[in-house]
């Protein structure tokens, strides 16, 4: 069987496009973490930091229950920055693991394999359990 591939970056053309490109199941609700540097910007601004924050929650928990049911051999992560007048940096893994839950289960289902340039390649070590409520088309 091929590896299930999922790539946590926030530039659509080095997610979606390649996988889809290449034939692959994608996996996921979102098409790239696009709307990440955008709601790190809002969360830095007080009038509207908290609905951001909660925007960001929400991506993280998205992507969490998609890794869950698409249960990927191999994530790729991306590293990118993203420069005006407040410059972002962005790491797909690293913003997904801000969160204590996903952290957690990201470390007893995935370690660090092999890296090239801004992507770090993440390969299962454990397998994924699948549950009932995931959609099976995602499989």
């Amino acid at each position: 069987a091929s590896n299930r591939i999922m790539i946590l970056s926030t530039v659509p053309h080095n997610s979606f496009n390649v996988l889809v490109r290449e034939g692959r199941s994608f996996g996921g609700r979102h098409y790239s973490m696009w709307m990440v540097p955008g709601l790190m910007v809002r969360a830095q601004d007080p009038a509207v930091a908290k609905a951001a924050q909660d925007q960001l929650a929400r991506v993280r928990r998205d992507y969490l229950e998609d890794i869950q049911c698409f249960a990927p051999t191999i994530l790729i992560s991306q590293s990118a920055r993203f420069e005006g007048l407040r410059p972002i940096q962005t790491n797909g893994m690293g913003f997904l693991r801000e969160d204590p839950v996903v952290d957690r289960w990201i470390a007893q289902h995935y370690r660090p394999d092999s890296r090239l340039e801004d992507f770090q390649v993440w390969r299962q070590i454990k397998p994924i359990p699948i549950a009932a409520t995931c959609p099976s088309q995602r499989r």
